[in-house]
């Protein structure tokens, strides 16, 4: 029967082959032929040019389907099975039943398909003469009878014809990748092909990082690529095309002569041409021509120079970054301006001729401009850094602006280009000595060349002989580009003279340039003022004074430094400089001027007049002044008023090391502001230094100070009276404190309670927070306190899960219920490396807390918080989530509420005296920890049904159970245990065991003493432990999350349509029918900008959808209309169009509309259905998701809708994150910050996305629909009254939120980013996170942790690797790992219509294959998803949750075709010690009755033995048992049952690493060693067991298989 399936296989060649048998040079196959490798059968194309069949690559033997010249079959040029090859030489190519161009294997699976969308009937495949192999309907010959074909699928080549590029209205790109080398065809590194970003060129890349790049296409060639234009011509033609439907490169064979274009494994882009003489292919050329075509060689702003000695100079106006690197030719190190840009001075450009264009990172594009009109462009953006023509045919046209850095640019020599680039340069910069050039010579000069001109030409008229260079010098000057020029000083015709002596100056100079310099002689102020209008200004040693003569503002020099600086101090103590303006950006000299500019800043100035440091409004501001306020803030205000209102910018906003009284310290929540302090770099320079001390705003405030990122120190979390760690109490006498946390401020401040005494709070730059008073009588600072009191207030100071008692000697301590994690160290007094639990935690198995009343609670690392939870409920919470290690009240006013949660270890607690604080925390406790059982006092009928109810709680770890209710937060939880623990030991059954009363006394009175575990007492009654009429019921309690938005005021409604003769302006909307939305302007946060938004009506303040994202209007001109093309426009005060429709034709009659959707849709006057939308906001989303809305893919245009989070509440332009569905194989949605994943949905199984259930509910339906038009996932409100929105939010969450009518505010329903678990790849590579399973992480069954050393601080991020490496020719099996969402789909193979048998066999032929699983889940499944490499973001669902199974391939010596269950198994050793393997149902070879062969448990024991050393110890498990049981639960059991019955007494485990074993599966176990029953024999001599084998140790294990939950 094993041999039917062959059999059958030739049969059907046998069959098939009756019917026709095709010749070699046959061109195609149709439904009746087929050819074979056996037979070394081909295809040859008409004109006997190409030829198709199998061959293997280089020294491998597996086969592939190729098409090569066939007069050089060595240069394959396609491959159809890539990634897929045929192992053996049974491979057929052949047209399915399905119509499809199908290989198949030895099988008759198909390892590679044509994969069409449709049945096709009639289709026959052929090669045709120009290389393509093509799959088209019988009865035709045209491309249009195409229904497959390869040129769309390029491998490493591309042949002559072959389009390189995009199919816009399909989305198909086509684009060369690499082989991985020249015995394996699959995807190498390596890929080349278009990028259509603005203009497009040709990127070759190494993964996801560029290599080279063709320049942008400039209407006549890509502008960085010479070579294919001009010295091949002679054989080639080449072709760009670029319209709405296509983008791609072609090229054609102008003769006979036949050239190939390659990117081959070294990523060398090469054309080949083939020497019929030689017989061979000759290299015409490699695109990388030199060193100067590497992307990015010269760095930002830096250009590559070929001919020149020195290759990579920075442009004109830049000069080296870093010097030193440029000086060892690493220029990778950037270059920077010589002189910064200043919008405001007036710029000009540098014209830098034949160049290849830098790369479009921050580009703009207008193809209707002029040059001329660029420029202007280019000047009135602050941002733009250069311009340039990005057509240059006709003279050039079209507008191309490039803004921040200019990267990748390198020069051509003369003739190669004519793309020029003109950069933007400072008014003040030497440069502009190219105005001195007539106009008439603009464009006819290299700019680079006259400045060297011009510059020499001064060097050699220098005032003194010896400064001027000599002829030789002058030669090389003007000869070599390399050459460093000096700059030229004062020429010796230069006159000397006051800049106001213009007596001196020529009236007028005939045919010369004339540059005149007016300096405003500003007004002197007195010294007492306190006041700067604009006609004042102070300079050095004048300042400003406070109206009650308290503040002083004036220049200063810092220590022993010589530049000067604007600052702030008390005037009685001038030396303690308290705020300082320009920290940055120091005055060299005494020629400071502080005053108004003319756009109403406050500016400093030095001698040139050049602004060292502003105020910098973001507006221009009239009649403004500038005032030294008496609490020592340095406003700038309107002149009119001098309420805080008023104020156009302060000083108390920017701190800089001191907090004055009044300044707020924190943050501005709608604006984002956050003022903090940062300490002196030292005390010569007050730039800022390495220290800093702000408010952390997560969950709950803290004030936190920092060495750089790394924390020093904490205030702890507020708790609604104070900073946990930071009592408040010495310093009441001067100061009051306020702490404001609302929806619009959060901030700390002080106040002086009495003006009689100064004080000031400084962070010095030793990085001591201190606070300091004024003493008048010793004219001097005296320090009250430093906030970092002692050395428990260094953060961290004693590890994870260490509490500091600063009365304690040694200060460091482990918590309750924890130990040391190095004993060595801690015995050194190093406690740094912190505490492990003595018990590890079992959720399954119940636990309990304790109490630690008085501390400072840990770091918010990994938290969860509600505001509104009692600590009852908060107990509940923590106990629900396996992950909790401890709860705390996180308001402790009136008796204390809200939860605040804490997940994995617990850092920086410190424990204060009494009264110091009121603040506890509950720590989780094992229910086997020994502080976890104590007594209380029930009504039992008797004191021996007490004790023993007393000692069952213990035992389970219940005891905290026994306590009265009504004492439950009267007690210390630790000293109750131990009452308890040493109750228990008083009354053990046997009176040696009990200790004396001097011990029992030392056990009360020391902690640090260790306590035995107690024994059974004497009085003890065994009972079933199902007893549960003794045992407590579970508490219950839930989860509230809120969140508030306020509400802006309504506006107006308007109609809900725009004609072409109507618009909208600003203060207007348009309002859909129904009343539901409403689109008008609006401004973002604290912005003064506008846009187009569309709201909910019901709910101005939260935006939806926003036109104009990227272009706002920048006052309420805006004007939103129909243009004349039929676009909807959006105008500013210029009528210049900032936003628009983008209509690809011009369209007649349309109007736009709001429908009750909420979609905004332009459409033709004359219909209303969808199919006349000419455009619809829908396909354009922002950061939210409509009801109706479809987020995913167009498959027919390439349009692809998905979600951007707004860049910030006062920003709505694209930020950093992004939603959207992944159509690689099966689709799924993936949240990215940039390129980075965040989080995915796991891929469509059919029903769901396997890692998002979707609960049913009564609010809103999902839909997904994929098919051969449109993939998308949408959901639609059911029809009732509610109304619900997704949204990406700021800070990556995706929320879906509900509208609360009666509350006036939109609730969060869930928040998709559920739990820890669903960060992606959270457990790292084979990883599999467990939520619900502390701790989360753990490796796959088979796999143990990459590095213990890092999952033993759970840090999982290096994952998992193979415990046994896989073989695939020993054969190998499966594991089965229920209910997951699948691993992301980063290497993997898809075939829709195979079975899950079929599928595990697939996977079993590739031994690359990790994992298989079902790809629709419907039906009981179907479909075959394959998985190759590392298995990336899996996780555990609770049962129910998700129906999705996974099989994971094994090595064959591991457990072999294991399925994972729900059950476990207990080991129980009795206490003589000894041990021996036993099972209920588990070993059939240990129980007499199974096999009439073996009589005995030493047989059985032998047997265990044997099986284990040969990898096969689940052979040992009942066959009525197969899908019951947990895999690794079972091996765990037997390998500890054998560890326990070693030979060797020194070698068996004691009883608690018995324990640890079996408790904590992250524990790695020793290899047992040959038990001590075993008699030594060949493994194949099974005559020689024995039955009995006495004078042996015994040591006899209960494995109890429990039954499945």
């Amino acid at each position: 029967m094993e041999d039917l399936p062959f059999l059958f296989f030739w049969y059907t060649l046998i069959s098939i082959s009756f019917f026709t048998e095709i010749s070699i040079a046959a061109d195609t196959i149709t439904p009746t032929q087929f050819i074979t490798i056996s037979d070394g059968q081909t295809l040859v194309s008409s004109a006997q040019t190409f030829e198709l069949g199998f061959f293997s690559p280089g020294n491998s033997k597996n086969s592939y389907i190729g098409i090569w010249y066939k007069n050089s079959p060595s240069a394959v040029l396609w491959v159809a099975n890539r990634e897929n090859p045929i192992t053996d030489s049974s491979g057929v190519l052949t047209i399915g039943k399905d119509g499809n161009l199908v290989l198949l294997n030895q099988a008759q699976i198909s390892i590679w398909s044509s994969n069409l969308s449709k049945v096709a009937e009639n289709s026959v495949a052929q090669l045709l003469e120009s290389g393509y192999l093509v799959l088209r309907d019988k009865s035709g010959s045209s491309s249009k009878s195409y229904q497959w074909q390869s040129f769309d699928y390029p491998s490493d080549t591309q042949f002559p014809g072959m389009k390189m590029g995009w199919n816009l209205k399909t989305g198909l790109n086509r684009y060369l990748t690499s082989w991985k080398n020249a015995d394996d065809p699959s995807p190498g590194h390596f890929s080349y092909r278009i990028d259509n970003l603005g203009l497009p060129q040709l990127v070759l890349r190494e993964g996801s990082s560029k290599l080279f790049r063709s320049g942008p296409w400039n209407g006549l060639r890509f502008s960085g690529v010479r070579v294919p234009f001009s010295a091949n011509s002679t054989f080639n033609t080449f072709l760009f095309v670029y319209n709405t439907e296509e983008l791609y490169y072609t090229y054609e064979h102008k003769n006979s002569i036949i050239t190939r274009f390659t990117l081959n494994q070294s990523s060398l882009l090469r054309r080949l041409i083939w020497n019929e003489g030689s017989s061979e292919w000759t290299v015409i050329y490699t695109l990388q021509n030199d060193l100067c075509d590497s992307y990015g060689r010269c760095g930002a702003n830096g250009i590559c120079k070929m001919n020149d000695s020195l290759m990579c100079k920075c442009l004109v106006g830049f000069i080296p970054k870093s010097p030193l690197e440029w000086d060892v030719l690493n220029s990778s190190s950037v270059c920077m301006r010589r002189v910064p840009l200043d919008c405001e001075k007036g710029e000009g450009f540098i014209k830098i001729g034949g160049v290849k264009l830098p790369d479009l990172l921050q580009f703009w594009l207008n193809k209707n401009m002029s040059l001329k009109e660029c420029k202007v462009e280019c000047l009135k953006n602050c941002s733009c850094t250069a311009y340039a023509n990005s057509d240059i045919r006709g003279g050039g046209s079209c507008c191309l602006l490039w803004f921040g850095d200019l990267i990748d640019i390198r020069e051509f020599s003369e003739g190669d280009s004519i793309q020029d680039i003109y950069i933007r340069m400072a008014a003040s910069e030497p440069g502009k000595a190219l105005e001195l050039v007539g106009a008439a010579m603009e464009d006819s000069y290299v700019a680079s060349q006259v400045m060297k001109c011009i510059q020499v030409g001064l060097l050699c008229v220098q005032k003194y002989p010896e400064d001027r260079p000599i002829m030789s010098s002058v030669v090389a000057m003007l000869s070599n580009e390399s050459v460093t020029l000096p700059q030229p000083k004062q020429p010796g015709f230069f006159t000397e003279r006051n800049s106001t002596d213009t007596d001196l100056l020529p009236s007028k100079e005939k045919g010369g340039t004339e540059n005149t310099i007016t300096i405003t002689m500003l007004e002197e102020i007195s010294i007492a003022a306190d006041t700067i209008t604009p006609t004042q200004s102070i300079s050095d040693s004048q300042t400003l004074v406070s109206s009650a003569q308290t503040f002083e503002l004036g220049f200063f020099s810092p220590g022993n430094s010589k530049n000067s600086y604007i600052g702030i101090w008390y005037k009685n103590s001038p030396s303690a400089v308290l705020w300082v303006a320009n920290r940055e950006n120091p005055i060299t000299d005494s020629s400071g001027v502080l005053t108004i500019g003319k756009d109403g800043n406050l500016v400093l100035q030095n001698h040139s007049q050049i602004i060292i440091w502003s105020s910098n409004l973001s507006e221009v501001a009239e009649n403004s002044v500038a005032q030294l306020m008496e609490s020592g803030n340095l406003v700038l205000q309107d002149k009119s008023g001098n309420s805080s209102e008023r104020y156009l910018w302060q000083s108390f906003d920017y701190p800089s090391d001191t907090q004055f009284p009044g300044m707020k310290m924190g943050w501005n929540l709608k604006t984002g502001l956050n003022r903090y302090l940062t300490s002196w770099k030292n005390a010569d320079d007050p730039s800022p230094g390495d220290f800093s001390y702000r408010i952390d705003n997560l969950g709950l405030p803290q004030l936190v100070l920092r060495e750089g990122s790394s924390k020093l120190f904490r205030s702890g979390p507020w708790n609604g009276l104070r900073f946990s760690g930071v009592p408040f109490s010495a310093n009441s006498v001067f100061n009051s404190f306020f702490f404001v946390y609302n929806t619009e401020e959060l901030y700390y401040m002080y106040e002086h309670k009495d003006n009689s005494f100064i004080t000031r709070f400084t962070l010095n730059q030793s990085s001591l927070l201190q606070r300091l008073i004024w003493n008048e009588g010793s004219f001097e600072w005296t320090v009250m306190y430093t906030l970092q009191n002692d050395q428990c207030d260094s953060y961290g100071r004693c590890g994870a899960n260490g509490i500091c008692k600063m009365n304690d000697s040694p200060m460091c301590k482990c918590l309750v219920g924890f130990i040391p994690k190095s004993s060595k160290e801690w015995g050194v007094l190093n406690s740094s490396s912190g505490c492990v639990r003595r018990v590890p935690l079992d959720c399954e198995k119940g636990e309990g807390f304790i109490k630690i009343g008085g501390v400072k609670l840990p770091d918010l690392l990994q938290f969860w918080l509600n505001k509104n939870m009692s600590l009852k409920e908060c107990k509940v919470e923590c106990l629900k989530n396996c992950s909790c290690t401890a709860y705390a009240d996180s308001d402790i006013r009136e008796g204390g509420s809200g939860c605040l949660l804490w997940f994995g270890d617990l850092i920086d607690i410190r424990e204060f005296s009494e009264g110091d604080n009121i603040q506890d925390i509950y720590i989780r406790m094992a229910a086997s920890e020994p502080g976890m059982n104590v007594f209380a006092i029930y009504n039992w009928s008797g004191k021996e049904e007490g004790r023993s109810r007393a000692w069952l709680q213990w035992k389970e770890g219940k005891a905290l159970e026994l306590v009265d209710a009504a004492m439950e937060d009267s007690y210390v939880v630790s000293q109750v245990m131990k009452c308890i623990q040493v109750g228990l030991l008083c009354v053990q059954k046997y009176p040696e065991d009990r200790p004396i009363m001097s011990s029992v006394v030392v056990m009360l009175s020391n902690e640090s003493v260790t306590l035995p575990q107690p024994k059974q007492p004497g009085f003890f009654t065994e009972r079933n432990s199902t007893d549960t009429d003794l045992l407590s019921s579970k508490e219950k309690g839930c989860t509230e999350n809120t969140v508030t938005i306020t509400v802006l005021e309504e506006i107006s409604i308007a109609a809900d349509t725009i004609t072409a003769t109507q618009s909208i302006n600003d203060g207007q909307t348009l309002v859909s029918s129904d009343q539901t939305f409403e689109l008008g302007f609006f401004s973002a946060g604290n912005s003064k900008n506008r846009y187009i938004g569309i709201w909910y009506k019901n709910s101005p303040p939260a935006v939806l959808w926003v036109a104009n994202r990227e272009n706002p209007i920048t006052d309420s001109s805006g004007v939103l209309t129909i243009g004349k093309d039929g676009n909807l426009v959006l105008l500013n005060r210029s009528q210049i169009i900032i936003w628009s429709s983008d209509l690809s034709e011009i369209a007649e009659n349309s109007v736009a509309q709001l429908l009750e959707s909420g979609n905004l849709v332009l459409q033709d006057d004359s219909g209303s259905s969808s199919k006349s939308y000419l455009w619809q906001s829908f396909d354009y989303p922002s950061d939210t998701q409509f009801p109706g809305m479809k987020m995913g893919w167009n498959l027919k245009t390439g349009l692809n809708r998905y979600l951007t989070s707004w860049k910030n509440v006062h920003d709505p332009s694209p930020g950093d994150f992004s939603y959207r569905i992944d159509n690689l194989g099966l689709p799924q949605l993936v949240l990215r910050e940039g390129s980075s994943k965040l989080f995915r949905t796991g891929p469509w199984n059919g029903l769901r996305f396997s890692g998002v259930p979707f609960s049913p509910n009564t609010v809103f339906n999902h839909v997904f629909v994929y098919n051969t038009e449109e993939l998308y996932y949408m959901y639609e409100d059911n029809k009732n009254s509610f109304v619900t929105r997704f949204t990406l939010n700021q800070s990556s969450l995706l929320q879906r939120l509900i509208w609360n009518k009666e509350s006036f505010e939109w609730t969060v329903i869930y928040t998709l980013q559920n739990d820890l678990c669903d960060s992606y790849g959270r457990c790292g590579a084979t990883g599999i996170c467990q939520m619900n399973d502390p701790p989360m992480c753990k490796c796959l069954v088979g796999f143990i942790p990459k590095s213990s050393k890092e999952w033993g601080v759970l840090n999982s991020s290096s994952g998992c690797v193979r415990r046994i490496p896989l073989d695939c020719q020993k054969g190998e099996g499966f594991i089965k790992i229920g209910g997951v969402k699948l691993p992301d789909l980063l290497q993997f193979w898809l075939n829709k219509n195979m079975s899950l048998d079929e599928c595990k066999v697939e996977c079993l032929k590739k031994c690359s294959c990790t994992a298989y699983a079902n790809s629709d889940i419907r039906g009981g499944g179907s479909g075959c998803l394959l998985w190759f490499g590392d298995l990336i973001d899996i996780r555990e669902f609770s049962e129910g949750n998700s129906i999705q199974d996974i099989y994971i391939r094994l090595a064959a010596s591991e457990p072999e075709e294991e399925t994972s269950g729900g059950d476990t198994c207990r080991i129980n050793i009795n206490s003589f010690g000894d041990a021996y393997l036993w099972r209920d149902h588990l070993v059939p070879y240990l129980e007499e009755e199974d096999s009439g062969k073996r009589s005995g448990k030493e047989e059985g024991r032998s047997r265990a033995w044997l099986l284990w050393i040969e990898g096969k110890a689940l052979e040992l498990v009942d066959a009525m048992m197969e899908n019951s049981y947990v895999v690794s639960q079972v091996m765990r059991c037997i390998q500890v049952g054998l560890l326990c019955v070693q030979k060797y007494p020194e070698d068996r485990p004691i009883m608690s690493s018995v324990v640890v074993m079996l408790s904590n599966e992250s524990v790695t176990m020793p290899q047992p060693k040959q038990p001590g029953f075993f008699t030594e024999r060949s493994s194949t001599d099974t005559g020689l067991l024995s039955s009995n084998e006495k004078g042996r140790t015994e040591n006899p294990v209960t494995i109890t298989v429990l039954e499945g939950r």
